[in-house]
């Protein structure tokens, strides 16, 4: 029976614990993926996975995380044989490689995935350090042969007619015989047919009485041709194997013959392989450790540069903060000169008021200096009568003498005139200094107003002049306050530049870690094919090695139980 081949691997049996219901198939929907993907994963002896490549990561569903150190039946499907994990676990102890086809789960529990596992074990020296487990995409028609058969083992069906040996599908029972084309070593392949010729060319002569001595010649020969067949073909093959994998293995050693025909030549591909994989593998860990030695520098000077980033941003903001204040000082100073130009423009209009008023008053006493003079020419005036009437007074009272006794009382008259007349010249002579003083008076007045006015157009000029001040300064702060503006402006933008700078710095922090972690994953790889060349050293310094032994403990974990009936490993 061909139609399976090959079975899969990374089930990792449940020793024992393996108690479910397999009368029923479990409902998934498959999952598809990539045909070219090849899902690696590499596990400690007790199966606890070590190390997943992305492919497997992305096809299985869980994160790396969630399998560091977690057991490798996380991705068992139930519907997978008992048998099939039995004799996986079989072949691994025995040293040997074990391929098959395997139904694998994802994290999401709907889902399924079929694989064709390769799995081998992983030696450092004659100790084995683990499984390492290769999966590649079946073809459809093997997916739904095994499919099938994987349906009556669960059922019950298959056991009679079908076992497991090292992932193949062979007979058994009545047509058992049938698989040894399928397992019978070389070398006895070789053997029963040299017995089958030799008895074949004896029996003949056995039986017409010939000679047994004569009989023993094809026996001699053809013990003679097996001894050279198992020299030249069967040991050489046995070799092959043993160095095909101990290549497989991580064992990377050369095998030399002195031959070219079909066997040295395969053992001449073998070592080339090996070495291929050795220098390749020598190759990128020294590419790994020198873009670790580069990752940590630019980890390094990115810190540093993200530390002057957050140092220029601080400065930026307080930079842009004394300019806000500054901004906001000259906005006060702008509406303190706004103010003082409005007070100066009120100024100027009282001190002008002020002016037309001082000129409407030196008008008045231009006006009653004008009235004083003409005051002082009445005065004159009545100065003059005053002494005219004084004068006819003094002619009356002398003709008032001269009439004698009839002149009495004329005289007495002309006295009193007399006297009157002299009153109205003392208070003519008054008048005209009161008069003659209010006019000096009028002048000083005047003077003084003219003065006013004077210095009322002066101060009119010198409130102008601060006004036109004023408004310059205005102007100059309106300008300063633009330029702090665009400086305020042109600091956020550095602000905001320096921010972008500080999130690139970030992201590129988070890429170089990104990418320091890709260089252990794939140091981690490198040291799945190079454990035989210090897997103690590589477990040091990478995290996750064959010398990390951390994992998640599971009470119902059974990976120890030898009663357990098959092997906690692999689910493919």
């Amino acid at each position: 029976m061909n139609l399976l081949g090959f079975l899969v691997m990374h089930i990792t049996i449940d020793r024992g614990s393996n108690n479910h219901n397999h009368s029923a198939d479990i409902v998934t929907q498959e999952f598809d993926y990539p045909a070219d993907a090849t899902l690696m994963s590499v596990t400690d002896t007790e199966s606890h996975i070590r190390y997943a490549n992305t492919a497997f990561v992305e096809t299985c569903g869980f994160s790396l995380q969630q399998m560091q150190g977690r057991p490798h039946n996380i991705v068992r499907h139930p519907d997978m044989p008992k048998e099939a994990f039995a004799d996986l676990w079989a072949t691994l102890r025995r040293g040997e490689t074990w391929t098959a086809i395997v139904k694998n789960r994802r994290a999401n529990g709907t889902e399924h995935y079929w694989v064709r596992a390769n799995v081998t074990p992983v030696r450092s020296g004659n100790t084995t350090i683990g499984y390492m487990s290769v999966r590649t995409k079946p073809e459809r028609h093997e997916i739904e042969a095994a499919e099938a058969l994987y349906r009556e083992f669960r059922e019950g069906r298959a056991q009679r007619r079908y076992a497991f040996h090292k992932g193949l599908i062979v007979r058994r029972g009545l047509l058992g015989w049938t698989r040894l084309r399928q397992t019978l070593p070389a070398r006895w392949c070789m053997r029963l047919a040299l017995a089958g010729v030799a008895a074949a060319s004896a029996a003949p002569l056995i039986s017409t009485g010939q000679p047994w001595a004569l009989a023993l010649s094809p026996v001699v020969a053809a013990l003679i041709a097996c001894a050279w067949l198992e020299a030249r073909i069967a040991r050489p093959l046995a070799r092959l194997r043993e160095q095909a994998n101990a290549v497989a293995a991580g064992q990377i050693e050369s095998l030399h013959m002195n031959r070219v025909d079909e066997i040295g030549l395969i053992a001449r591909s073998i070592n080339q392989a090996g070495l291929n994989l050795r220098a390749l593998g020598g190759d990128v860990a020294a590419q790994i450790a020198g873009l670790r030695h580069n990752n940590e520098e630019i980890i390094q000077n990115n810190r540093e540069l993200s530390a002057r980033t957050r140092q220029t941003r601080e400065c930026l903001q307080q930079t842009l903060a004394t300019a806000q204040n500054v901004n906001a000082s000259i906005e006060q100073g702008v509406q303190a000169t706004q103010s003082a130009h409005e007070l100066a423009r009120a100024a100027s209009a009282a001190v002008a008021e002020g002016e037309q008023a001082i000129g409407r008053m030196a008008e008045v006493i231009r006006e009653m200096a004008q009235s004083n003079e003409r005051i002082a020419e009445m005065n004159q005036l009545i100065d003059a009568i005053a002494s005219q009437t004084n004068l006819l007074a003094l002619n009356a009272a002398v003709e008032a003498a001269r009439a004698g006794q009839a002149g009495r009382g004329f005289a007495v008259v002309a006295a009193e005139v007399r006297t009157l007349a002299q009153r109205s010249a003392d208070a003519a002579t008054e008048i005209r200094r009161l008069v003659g003083e209010s006019v000096q008076k009028g002048d000083l007045g005047a003077r003084h107003a003219d003065a006013a006015v004077m210095a009322m157009n002066e101060i009119v000029e010198r409130v102008n002049r601060v006004d036109e001040l004023n408004a310059r300064v205005t102007v100059l702060a309106r300008e300063e306050q633009s330029n702090v503006h665009r400086l305020s402006a042109a600091l956020a933008e550095i602000n905001r530049m320096t921010d972008e700078n500080a999130r690139a710095v970030h992201e590129f922090e988070v890429t170089v870690h990104n990418t320091v972690q890709r260089s252990h994953r794939l140091a981690e790889a490198v040291q799945a094919f190079n454990v035989d060349r210090g897997h103690d050293a590589a477990s040091r310094q990478v995290p996750g090695g064959w010398g990390h032994t951390a994992r998640h403990e599971n009470p119902h974990d059974t990976a120890h139980d030898p009663q357990a009936g098959g092997a906690q490993y692999l689910a493919a």
